[in-house]
Protein backbone atom coordinates (compact mmCIF):
# COMPACT_ATOMS: atom_id res chain seq x y z
CA UNK A 1 0.00 0.00 0.00
CA UNK A 2 2.82 2.00 1.03
CA UNK A 3 4.52 1.66 -2.48
CA UNK A 4 1.42 2.32 -4.35
CA UNK A 5 1.05 5.51 -2.71
CA UNK A 6 4.83 6.53 -3.22
CA UNK A 7 4.12 5.47 -6.89
CA UNK A 8 0.81 8.24 -6.85
CA UNK A 9 3.28 10.76 -5.74
CA UNK A 10 6.13 10.83 -7.80
CA UNK A 11 3.90 10.71 -10.65
CA UNK A 12 2.21 13.76 -9.55
CA UNK A 13 5.28 15.32 -8.85
CA UNK A 14 6.15 14.74 -12.15
CA UNK A 15 3.61 16.61 -13.52
CA UNK A 16 3.53 19.18 -11.47
CA UNK A 17 7.21 19.65 -12.70
CA UNK A 18 6.17 19.66 -16.27
CA UNK A 19 3.01 21.07 -16.62
CA UNK A 20 4.93 24.87 -17.63
CA UNK A 21 7.39 23.22 -19.86
CA UNK A 22 6.74 22.17 -23.87
CA UNK A 23 7.37 18.71 -24.44
CA UNK A 24 6.84 16.54 -27.26
CA UNK A 25 4.83 16.74 -29.84
CA UNK A 26 3.87 20.07 -29.06
CA UNK A 27 3.83 21.37 -31.88
CA UNK A 28 3.29 18.21 -34.28
CA UNK A 29 -0.14 20.12 -35.81
CA UNK A 30 2.31 22.79 -36.61
CA UNK A 31 4.68 20.71 -38.28
CA UNK A 32 1.56 19.48 -40.35
CA UNK A 33 1.05 22.26 -41.91
CA UNK A 34 3.93 23.89 -42.45
CA UNK A 35 5.04 20.82 -44.11
CA UNK A 36 2.14 21.00 -46.59
CA UNK A 37 4.06 24.34 -48.13
CA UNK A 38 7.41 22.11 -48.48
CA UNK A 39 5.67 19.56 -50.35
CA UNK A 40 4.08 21.33 -52.22
CA UNK A 41 7.27 22.85 -54.01
CA UNK A 42 7.95 18.95 -55.36
CA UNK A 43 4.56 18.86 -57.03
CA UNK A 44 3.10 20.33 -60.27
CA UNK A 45 0.98 22.84 -60.55
CA UNK A 46 -2.03 22.69 -62.50
CA UNK A 47 -2.73 25.65 -64.76
CA UNK A 48 -5.88 26.14 -66.01
CA UNK A 49 -6.19 25.82 -69.61
CA UNK A 50 -8.69 28.82 -71.52
CA UNK A 51 -10.42 27.91 -74.67
CA UNK A 52 -10.58 30.69 -76.97
CA UNK A 53 -14.00 32.33 -78.36
CA UNK A 54 -16.21 29.12 -80.84
CA UNK A 55 -15.38 31.71 -83.55
CA UNK A 56 -16.57 28.83 -86.02
CA UNK A 57 -20.08 28.65 -84.44
CA UNK A 58 -20.32 32.31 -84.01
CA UNK A 59 -19.37 33.27 -87.66
CA UNK A 60 -22.13 30.20 -88.93
CA UNK A 61 -24.57 32.41 -87.07
CA UNK A 62 -23.56 35.88 -88.69
CA UNK A 63 -23.46 34.07 -92.31
CA UNK A 64 -26.39 32.56 -91.91
CA UNK A 65 -28.25 35.58 -90.43
CA UNK A 66 -26.55 37.52 -93.48
CA UNK A 67 -27.47 35.18 -96.01
CA UNK A 68 -31.35 35.48 -95.10
CA UNK A 69 -31.66 39.32 -94.94
CA UNK A 70 -32.86 41.31 -97.82
CA UNK A 71 -30.48 42.25 -101.07
CA UNK A 72 -31.44 46.09 -100.20
CA UNK A 73 -29.46 45.03 -96.66
CA UNK A 74 -26.56 43.08 -97.89
CA UNK A 75 -25.53 45.72 -100.65
CA UNK A 76 -24.96 48.73 -97.93
CA UNK A 77 -21.69 47.08 -96.85
CA UNK A 78 -20.13 46.98 -100.40
CA UNK A 79 -18.95 49.53 -102.09
CA UNK A 80 -19.31 48.31 -105.83
CA UNK A 81 -21.76 46.50 -107.75
CA UNK A 82 -20.19 43.13 -108.48
CA UNK A 83 -19.95 43.36 -104.01
CA UNK A 84 -16.63 42.64 -103.53
CA UNK A 85 -15.41 45.62 -101.90
CA UNK A 86 -16.40 46.46 -98.46
CA UNK A 87 -16.65 49.44 -96.65
CA UNK A 88 -14.45 49.65 -93.50
CA UNK A 89 -16.98 52.22 -91.51
CA UNK A 90 -20.78 52.49 -91.41
CA UNK A 91 -19.36 56.64 -92.27
CA UNK A 92 -18.07 55.74 -95.05
CA UNK A 93 -21.44 53.09 -96.20
CA UNK A 94 -23.16 56.24 -95.63
CA UNK A 95 -24.98 55.06 -92.76
CA UNK A 96 -23.95 56.82 -90.02
CA UNK A 97 -26.21 57.86 -87.19
CA UNK A 98 -27.79 54.80 -87.28
CA UNK A 99 -26.33 53.33 -84.43
CA UNK A 100 -24.66 50.71 -86.45
CA UNK A 101 -21.11 51.36 -85.28
CA UNK A 102 -20.47 48.77 -82.57
CA UNK A 103 -21.53 46.41 -84.91
CA UNK A 104 -19.93 47.16 -88.06
CA UNK A 105 -16.92 45.02 -87.37
CA UNK A 106 -18.88 42.04 -87.00
CA UNK A 107 -20.90 42.53 -90.41
CA UNK A 108 -18.26 43.43 -92.72
CA UNK A 109 -16.33 40.35 -91.69
CA UNK A 110 -19.53 38.49 -93.09
CA UNK A 111 -19.57 40.43 -95.84
CA UNK A 112 -16.39 40.15 -96.73
CA UNK A 113 -16.80 36.30 -96.00
CA UNK A 114 -19.86 36.60 -98.03
CA UNK A 115 -17.77 38.19 -101.14
CA UNK A 116 -15.25 35.35 -100.74
CA UNK A 117 -17.42 32.05 -100.29
CA UNK A 118 -20.16 33.33 -103.38
CA UNK A 119 -18.62 31.08 -106.06
CA UNK A 120 -18.49 28.33 -103.44
CA UNK A 121 -22.03 26.27 -104.15
CA UNK A 122 -21.93 24.48 -101.19
CA UNK A 123 -20.56 27.26 -98.33
CA UNK A 124 -23.47 28.41 -96.12
CA UNK A 125 -23.96 31.89 -97.46
CA UNK A 126 -24.60 30.42 -101.23
CA UNK A 127 -27.13 27.64 -99.73
CA UNK A 128 -29.35 30.19 -97.58
CA UNK A 129 -28.70 33.02 -100.33
CA UNK A 130 -30.59 30.38 -102.87
CA UNK A 131 -33.83 30.28 -100.83
CA UNK A 132 -37.17 31.66 -102.07
CA UNK A 133 -38.38 34.75 -100.42
CA UNK A 134 -40.28 33.17 -98.52
CA UNK A 135 -38.29 30.83 -96.92
CA UNK A 136 -35.76 33.87 -96.25
CA UNK A 137 -38.31 36.11 -94.66
CA UNK A 138 -39.03 32.70 -92.13
CA UNK A 139 -35.50 31.76 -91.64
CA UNK A 140 -34.34 35.37 -90.96
CA UNK A 141 -37.07 36.53 -88.30
CA UNK A 142 -35.64 33.28 -85.83
CA UNK A 143 -31.94 34.18 -86.89
CA UNK A 144 -31.79 38.04 -86.62
CA UNK A 145 -33.11 37.48 -82.82
CA UNK A 146 -30.09 34.33 -82.45
CA UNK A 147 -27.34 36.69 -84.13
CA UNK A 148 -28.20 39.27 -81.45
CA UNK A 149 -28.13 37.02 -78.27
CA UNK A 150 -24.90 35.47 -79.95
CA UNK A 151 -23.62 39.00 -80.09
CA UNK A 152 -24.32 40.02 -76.45
CA UNK A 153 -22.99 36.05 -75.33
CA UNK A 154 -19.63 37.00 -77.44
CA UNK A 155 -19.21 40.44 -75.24
CA UNK A 156 -18.92 38.18 -72.64
CA UNK A 157 -15.79 36.88 -73.30
CA UNK A 158 -12.82 38.33 -72.36
CA UNK A 159 -9.10 36.99 -72.93
CA UNK A 160 -6.91 36.64 -69.78
CA UNK A 161 -5.19 39.60 -68.83
CA UNK A 162 -1.39 39.91 -69.48
CA UNK A 163 -0.56 38.94 -66.06
CA UNK A 164 -2.25 36.07 -65.53
CA UNK A 165 -1.62 34.91 -69.49
CA UNK A 166 2.06 35.07 -68.17
CA UNK A 167 1.83 32.32 -65.76
CA UNK A 168 3.21 28.97 -66.44
CA UNK A 169 3.67 25.82 -64.84
CA UNK A 170 7.37 27.16 -64.60
CA UNK A 171 7.20 30.40 -62.61
CA UNK A 172 3.91 28.97 -60.74
CA UNK A 173 6.71 26.22 -59.54
CA UNK A 174 9.25 28.88 -58.70
CA UNK A 175 7.02 30.34 -56.36
CA UNK A 176 6.26 27.27 -54.71
CA UNK A 177 10.20 26.73 -54.14
CA UNK A 178 10.57 30.55 -53.08
CA UNK A 179 8.11 29.95 -50.71
CA UNK A 180 9.09 26.87 -49.32
CA UNK A 181 12.84 27.23 -49.40
CA UNK A 182 13.96 31.01 -49.95
CA UNK A 183 14.85 30.73 -52.84
CA UNK A 184 13.96 29.60 -56.39
CA UNK A 185 14.64 26.18 -58.34
CA UNK A 186 15.81 24.88 -54.67
CA UNK A 187 14.94 21.62 -53.10
CA UNK A 188 15.58 19.68 -49.76
CA UNK A 189 18.73 18.33 -51.31
CA UNK A 190 20.39 22.00 -52.63
CA UNK A 191 18.87 23.99 -49.86
CA UNK A 192 21.55 26.43 -47.72
CA UNK A 193 21.66 27.62 -44.19
CA UNK A 194 20.90 31.32 -45.48
CA UNK A 195 18.27 31.05 -47.44
CA UNK A 196 15.36 29.44 -45.48
CA UNK A 197 16.29 33.29 -43.72
CA UNK A 198 16.65 35.10 -46.73
CA UNK A 199 20.31 36.04 -45.02
CA UNK A 200 22.94 34.28 -42.66
CA UNK A 201 21.51 33.80 -39.56
CA UNK A 202 22.19 35.92 -36.32
CA UNK A 203 21.97 33.53 -33.78
CA UNK A 204 19.50 35.22 -31.98
CA UNK A 205 16.48 33.27 -32.57
CA UNK A 206 13.92 35.58 -30.45
CA UNK A 207 14.66 37.96 -32.61
CA UNK A 208 14.62 35.87 -36.37
CA UNK A 209 11.64 33.88 -35.52
CA UNK A 210 9.80 37.05 -35.93
CA UNK A 211 8.39 38.37 -39.58
CA UNK A 212 9.40 41.56 -40.40
CA UNK A 213 12.65 43.48 -41.85
CA UNK A 214 15.21 43.58 -42.04
CA UNK A 215 16.51 39.34 -42.66
CA UNK A 216 16.93 37.45 -41.21
CA UNK A 217 13.64 36.68 -40.68
CA UNK A 218 11.81 33.02 -41.53
CA UNK A 219 10.63 34.51 -45.35
CA UNK A 220 9.88 30.77 -46.45
CA UNK A 221 8.10 27.74 -44.84
CA UNK A 222 11.47 26.21 -44.13
CA UNK A 223 12.49 28.58 -42.07
CA UNK A 224 9.39 28.96 -40.13
CA UNK A 225 9.77 25.51 -39.17
CA UNK A 226 12.90 26.07 -38.14
CA UNK A 227 11.56 28.37 -35.43
CA UNK A 228 8.81 25.68 -34.44
CA UNK A 229 10.49 22.29 -34.91
CA UNK A 230 14.66 22.88 -34.24
CA UNK A 231 15.95 22.13 -30.90
CA UNK A 232 17.73 24.59 -28.75
CA UNK A 233 21.29 24.12 -26.81
CA UNK A 234 19.39 24.40 -23.63
CA UNK A 235 16.78 23.65 -22.24
CA UNK A 236 15.76 21.41 -24.87
CA UNK A 237 12.81 19.20 -25.16
CA UNK A 238 13.08 16.68 -28.34
CA UNK A 239 10.08 15.46 -30.36
CA UNK A 240 8.61 19.28 -30.59
CA UNK A 241 7.64 18.11 -34.27
CA UNK A 242 9.30 14.69 -34.77
CA UNK A 243 12.39 13.03 -33.60
CA UNK A 244 14.03 13.67 -36.63
CA UNK A 245 13.21 17.58 -36.69
CA UNK A 246 15.39 18.31 -34.10
CA UNK A 247 18.53 19.31 -35.84
CA UNK A 248 21.63 19.87 -34.05
CA UNK A 249 19.97 21.58 -31.12
CA UNK A 250 22.56 24.38 -31.24
CA UNK A 251 20.09 27.56 -31.85
CA UNK A 252 18.98 29.69 -28.67
CA UNK A 253 18.24 33.18 -27.81
CA UNK A 254 21.85 34.58 -27.62
CA UNK A 255 23.50 31.16 -28.01
CA UNK A 256 25.75 31.71 -30.81
CA UNK A 257 24.93 28.94 -32.59
CA UNK A 258 22.97 28.91 -35.55
CA UNK A 259 21.11 26.31 -37.86
CA UNK A 260 23.30 24.47 -40.18
CA UNK A 261 22.59 23.07 -43.42
CA UNK A 262 22.22 19.76 -42.92
CA UNK A 263 19.86 20.99 -40.42
CA UNK A 264 17.43 22.54 -42.64
CA UNK A 265 17.55 19.57 -45.20
CA UNK A 266 17.32 17.13 -42.58
CA UNK A 267 14.21 18.75 -41.73
CA UNK A 268 12.70 19.83 -44.93
CA UNK A 269 12.73 16.10 -46.02
CA UNK A 270 10.56 15.65 -42.59
CA UNK A 271 8.03 16.89 -44.64
CA UNK A 272 8.02 14.37 -47.81
CA UNK A 273 7.93 14.53 -51.41
CA UNK A 274 5.62 15.80 -53.16
CA UNK A 275 6.46 15.04 -56.34
CA UNK A 276 3.83 13.92 -59.35
CA UNK A 277 1.19 15.68 -57.07
CA UNK A 278 -0.92 18.13 -59.02
CA UNK A 279 -1.55 21.59 -56.89
CA UNK A 280 -4.34 23.77 -57.72
CA UNK A 281 -5.36 27.19 -56.37
CA UNK A 282 -7.15 25.04 -53.93
CA UNK A 283 -4.75 23.28 -52.34
CA UNK A 284 -2.75 26.59 -51.42
CA UNK A 285 -6.00 27.90 -50.35
CA UNK A 286 -6.66 25.55 -48.00
CA UNK A 287 -3.06 25.14 -46.79
CA UNK A 288 -3.17 28.60 -45.73
CA UNK A 289 -6.55 28.53 -44.31
CA UNK A 290 -5.23 25.50 -41.75
CA UNK A 291 -1.86 27.79 -40.94
CA UNK A 292 -3.69 30.26 -39.94
CA UNK A 293 -6.21 28.37 -37.90
CA UNK A 294 -3.38 27.12 -35.65
CA UNK A 295 -2.51 30.65 -34.32
CA UNK A 296 -3.24 31.54 -30.96
CA UNK A 297 -2.46 34.74 -28.57
CA UNK A 298 -1.46 36.00 -25.13
CA UNK A 299 -3.89 38.43 -25.20
CA UNK A 300 -1.01 41.01 -26.97
CA UNK A 301 0.70 39.14 -29.72
CA UNK A 302 0.23 36.26 -31.70
CA UNK A 303 1.84 33.00 -31.60
CA UNK A 304 2.28 29.69 -34.33
CA UNK A 305 4.02 27.37 -32.07
CA UNK A 306 4.24 26.10 -28.53
CA UNK A 307 4.45 29.50 -26.24
CA UNK A 308 4.75 29.72 -22.44
CA UNK A 309 6.36 33.38 -21.95
CA UNK A 310 8.55 35.56 -22.82
CA UNK A 311 9.10 35.00 -26.28
CA UNK A 312 10.17 32.09 -29.16
CA UNK A 313 13.75 31.73 -28.04
CA UNK A 314 13.68 27.75 -28.12
CA UNK A 315 13.89 27.17 -24.89
CA UNK A 316 10.96 24.83 -23.46
CA UNK A 317 10.12 27.25 -20.82
CA UNK A 318 9.60 29.84 -22.87
CA UNK A 319 8.71 29.53 -26.67
CA UNK A 320 9.43 27.28 -29.74
CA UNK A 321 7.53 29.67 -32.26
CA UNK A 322 6.76 31.92 -34.19
CA UNK A 323 5.65 35.58 -32.96
CA UNK A 324 3.30 37.93 -34.97
CA UNK A 325 3.31 41.32 -32.86
CA UNK A 326 -0.22 43.24 -32.10
CA UNK A 327 -2.39 40.01 -33.56
CA UNK A 328 -4.88 40.07 -30.61
CA UNK A 329 -5.39 43.38 -31.47
CA UNK A 330 -5.65 43.10 -35.49
CA UNK A 331 -5.70 39.17 -37.02
CA UNK A 332 -4.75 40.65 -40.18
CA UNK A 333 -1.27 41.13 -38.38
CA UNK A 334 -1.53 36.86 -38.90
CA UNK A 335 0.18 34.38 -41.40
CA UNK A 336 -0.23 37.00 -43.86
CA UNK A 337 2.89 39.10 -42.14
CA UNK A 338 4.68 36.13 -43.11
CA UNK A 339 6.37 37.01 -47.24
CA UNK A 340 5.87 33.67 -48.15
CA UNK A 341 2.81 33.20 -47.34
CA UNK A 342 1.35 36.77 -49.12
CA UNK A 343 3.80 35.19 -52.44
CA UNK A 344 1.33 31.37 -52.12
CA UNK A 345 -2.20 33.55 -51.74
CA UNK A 346 -1.09 36.14 -54.37
CA UNK A 347 -0.44 33.13 -56.83
CA UNK A 348 -3.65 31.13 -55.50
CA UNK A 349 -6.09 34.14 -56.32
CA UNK A 350 -4.07 34.60 -59.51
CA UNK A 351 -4.66 30.68 -60.40
CA UNK A 352 -8.18 31.10 -59.26
CA UNK A 353 -9.04 34.05 -61.93
CA UNK A 354 -7.99 31.70 -64.74
CA UNK A 355 -10.35 29.15 -63.44
CA UNK A 356 -12.87 31.29 -63.09
CA UNK A 357 -11.85 32.48 -66.88
CA UNK A 358 -11.84 28.88 -68.16
CA UNK A 359 -15.18 28.18 -66.77
CA UNK A 360 -16.45 31.67 -68.22
CA UNK A 361 -15.13 30.52 -71.35
CA UNK A 362 -16.60 26.98 -71.49
CA UNK A 363 -19.93 28.15 -70.94
CA UNK A 364 -19.86 30.95 -73.47
CA UNK A 365 -18.34 28.57 -75.85
CA UNK A 366 -21.65 25.86 -75.12
CA UNK A 367 -23.98 28.66 -75.66
CA UNK A 368 -22.52 29.95 -78.82
CA UNK A 369 -22.58 26.59 -80.28
CA UNK A 370 -26.81 25.66 -79.48
CA UNK A 371 -27.03 29.10 -81.47
CA UNK A 372 -25.20 27.84 -84.29
CA UNK A 373 -27.20 24.76 -84.19
CA UNK A 374 -30.44 26.87 -83.59
CA UNK A 375 -29.81 29.20 -86.39
CA UNK A 376 -28.77 26.19 -88.57
CA UNK A 377 -32.61 24.46 -87.76
CA UNK A 378 -33.98 27.71 -88.41
CA UNK A 379 -32.66 27.04 -91.88
CA UNK A 380 -34.67 23.73 -92.44
CA UNK A 381 -37.07 24.44 -90.64
CA UNK A 382 -38.21 28.17 -93.17
CA UNK A 383 -37.75 25.89 -96.29
CA UNK A 384 -40.36 23.37 -94.89
CA UNK A 385 -42.33 25.95 -93.85
CA UNK A 386 -42.16 27.30 -97.15
CA UNK A 387 -42.78 24.24 -99.03
CA UNK A 388 -45.78 23.86 -97.11
CA UNK A 389 -47.03 27.29 -98.52
CA UNK A 390 -46.57 26.56 -101.32
CA UNK A 391 -48.51 23.18 -101.48
CA UNK A 392 -51.58 24.67 -99.95
CA UNK A 393 -51.19 27.43 -102.73
CA UNK A 394 -51.30 24.78 -105.30
CA UNK A 395 -54.07 23.17 -103.68
CA UNK A 396 -56.11 26.24 -103.25
CA UNK A 397 -55.61 26.96 -106.63
CA UNK A 398 -56.22 23.29 -108.32
CA UNK A 399 -59.96 22.94 -106.04
CA UNK A 400 -60.73 26.27 -107.75
CA UNK A 401 -60.06 25.53 -110.89
CA UNK A 402 -62.57 22.41 -110.30
CA UNK A 403 -65.32 24.50 -109.42
CA UNK A 404 -65.00 26.33 -111.67
CA UNK A 405 -65.23 23.33 -114.39
CA UNK A 406 -67.85 21.76 -112.19
CA UNK A 407 -70.17 24.86 -112.59
CA UNK A 408 -70.02 23.95 -116.48
CA UNK A 409 -70.72 20.41 -116.10
CA UNK A 410 -72.01 17.95 -119.09
CA UNK A 411 -75.20 17.77 -117.49
CA UNK A 412 -76.05 21.24 -118.13
CA UNK A 413 -77.03 20.34 -121.37
CA UNK A 414 -78.89 22.84 -122.84
CA UNK A 415 -78.52 26.65 -122.98
CA UNK A 416 -80.96 27.43 -120.28
CA UNK A 417 -79.06 24.82 -117.51
CA UNK A 418 -75.83 26.60 -118.65
CA UNK A 419 -74.72 29.34 -116.13
CA UNK A 420 -73.73 32.11 -118.50
CA UNK A 421 -72.01 33.94 -115.78
CA UNK A 422 -69.32 31.64 -115.73
CA UNK A 423 -69.74 29.61 -119.08
CA UNK A 424 -70.76 29.44 -122.85
CA UNK A 425 -72.96 27.15 -124.29
CA UNK A 426 -71.71 25.76 -127.79
CA UNK A 427 -74.29 23.77 -129.60
CA UNK A 428 -71.17 22.30 -131.94
CA UNK A 429 -69.04 20.88 -129.48
CA UNK A 430 -67.86 17.75 -130.50
CA UNK A 431 -66.58 16.53 -126.80
CA UNK A 432 -70.10 15.94 -125.38
CA UNK A 433 -69.45 18.95 -123.32
CA UNK A 434 -71.33 21.88 -125.16
CA UNK A 435 -71.17 23.76 -121.53
CA UNK A 436 -67.60 25.01 -120.79
CA UNK A 437 -66.42 27.87 -119.33
CA UNK A 438 -65.96 31.35 -121.45
CA UNK A 439 -63.34 31.91 -123.65
CA UNK A 440 -60.80 34.57 -122.91
CA UNK A 441 -62.22 35.24 -119.15
CA UNK A 442 -59.18 33.01 -117.89
CA UNK A 443 -56.09 35.37 -117.33
CA UNK A 444 -52.55 34.89 -115.10
CA UNK A 445 -52.63 36.05 -111.95
CA UNK A 446 -49.53 38.26 -111.42
CA UNK A 447 -46.31 36.25 -110.69
CA UNK A 448 -48.11 32.86 -110.61
CA UNK A 449 -47.78 31.58 -113.70
CA UNK A 450 -51.18 30.13 -113.50
CA UNK A 451 -54.21 30.62 -115.67
CA UNK A 452 -57.55 31.59 -113.53
CA UNK A 453 -60.58 33.08 -114.43
CA UNK A 454 -61.26 36.71 -113.42
CA UNK A 455 -63.25 35.86 -110.47
CA UNK A 456 -60.80 33.42 -109.60
CA UNK A 457 -57.85 35.64 -110.09
CA UNK A 458 -59.92 38.09 -107.15
CA UNK A 459 -60.40 35.07 -105.03
CA UNK A 460 -56.70 34.01 -105.13
CA UNK A 461 -55.56 37.38 -105.01
CA UNK A 462 -58.08 37.89 -102.06
CA UNK A 463 -57.06 34.37 -100.49
CA UNK A 464 -53.00 35.31 -100.99
CA UNK A 465 -53.59 38.38 -98.99
CA UNK A 466 -55.08 36.45 -95.75
CA UNK A 467 -52.41 34.25 -96.15
CA UNK A 468 -49.93 36.46 -96.20
CA UNK A 469 -51.04 38.68 -93.49
CA UNK A 470 -51.44 35.53 -91.44
CA UNK A 471 -48.03 34.47 -92.23
CA UNK A 472 -46.53 38.23 -91.40
CA UNK A 473 -48.90 38.12 -88.10
CA UNK A 474 -47.52 34.47 -87.14
CA UNK A 475 -43.81 35.18 -87.81
CA UNK A 476 -43.39 39.03 -86.09
CA UNK A 477 -40.61 40.69 -88.24
CA UNK A 478 -41.38 38.99 -91.69
CA UNK A 479 -43.79 41.51 -91.53
CA UNK A 480 -41.06 44.16 -92.34
CA UNK A 481 -41.04 45.26 -95.82
CA UNK A 482 -37.12 45.78 -94.94
CA UNK A 483 -35.35 44.29 -92.31
CA UNK A 484 -33.93 46.90 -90.00
CA UNK A 485 -32.29 44.53 -87.23
CA UNK A 486 -28.95 42.46 -88.56
CA UNK A 487 -27.12 41.34 -85.61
Amino acid sequence: MLARTAVILLISLANLVSCGDIGAGANRDVHTALCAFVSMAGGTVEIPQVPSLAQADYDSIQTLNFSTSTDAWQSMFYSDAKRTEVHETDTKAKQEGKEYAEFWSDWTATATKAAAERSDSKSKITVAGAMDAVAKRLAHAKIAGIADEARKIKQRFTVLPPELGAITASTAAATLAKAAFGAQCVTSDTVTDSQPFGAANSGNRNTNCEPGTPNPKPISALGTLACTCLKANANNPTGVCTEKADGGGTWQKNGGGVPSQADFRTLAKTCGSGKNKKITFQDIQQAISRLAGLLHTDETDGYLGAFVASGCTGSSGEGICVKFPGYYADSNKGVQKLQWVQQLGTLAGQLKQIEEKRQEAEEVNKILKSKAAAAQSAIEEAKATANTIKSSEARDTQQEKIEQRNKCTPQNKTPAECPSSHCTYNEKATDGNKCKPKVGSETTAAGTGRAVTNVESKMCSNKKNKRNANLRIANGKVKLARITVFL
